[in-house]
């Protein structure tokens, strides 16, 4: 499986890359770019690489040497880079929640839908067109539609990893309390986003990607602050 974008961290390849020459940093890209296409090492073959990595004379093939030897380890079955190694195995689970997501999403359940709203698996009754509702029902249909932007954040948190957290008071409540204190939904994503990131390829830290972890107030504001220098929100 190949994917679409490749996760390159600006600050920590200028760190690991400084020292070389304008030429190897072209090598080192275009080595990265094709080990992420065909998510497997580069082959243990100098014309195939000279060729992958448009080589025009010695000097450029003397460059991919000098990456080889810094940049990858030499195995059986080719060249491997650890860091292009972690984000396919990363983006690969990250595509696998996203699917089961997806699956609870549009009520792949027992063959029956279940209502959403915002990503959001919402409780039946208050969709219900009976012109003359129940008082409970008139509740809980007047909570939804008072909370959009703490559906909107709770959609994205179940879009981005792969859950299926139900908008109900336990989830949304907390949300709520945050935006009401100042906190706009941006910086909402943004928290959810960044931690998605840190915590989503450790399955002991993925667990905590949920309400209670991210919106819980005294964590929220730790989070929060940790944004600067973050990726920019996705999706």
């Amino acid at each position: 499986m190949s994917f679409a974008f490749l996760p390159l961290y600006t600050g920590d390849y200028l760190r690991d890359t400084t020292h070389l020459s304008p030429r190897e940093h072209g090598v080192y890209l275009l080595m990265l770019v094709w080990c992420w296409q065909h998510a497997k090492p580069m082959p243990n073959d100098m014309l195939r690489l000279c060729r992958i990595c448009a080589c025009r004379d010695a000097t450029d093939e003397a460059a991919v040497k000098v990456v080889l030897a810094e940049f990858f380890e030499l195995e059986p079955d080719g060249y491997h880079n650890r860091r292009i190694e972690r984000e396919l195995t990363r983006s690969n689970g990250l595509v696998k929640r996203g699917k089961a997501g997806a699956e609870a999403r549009w009520g792949k359940h027992n063959g029956h839908a279940k209502p959403m709203l915002n990503g959001c698996e919402i409780d039946a009754k208050s969709m219900d067109p009976n012109p003359n509702p129940n008082p409970i029902t008139k509740i809980k249909s007047k909570a939804l539609s008072g909370k959009p932007d703490a559906l909107e954040v709770l959609g994205y948190l179940n879009r981005n990893c792969g859950r299926t957290y139900r908008a109900v008071d336990a989830n949304l409540k907390l949300i709520q309390a945050r935006l009401d204190s100042g906190v706009s939904v941006l910086q909402m994503k943004e928290v959810v986003f960044a931690k998605s990131k840190q915590w989503a390829s450790d399955p002991k830290m993925a667990e905590y990607l949920r309400p209670a972890t991210l919106f819980n107030a005294t964590k929220f504001e730790q989070y929060l602050g940790e944004l600067h220098g973050m990726p920019e929100v996705q999706g």
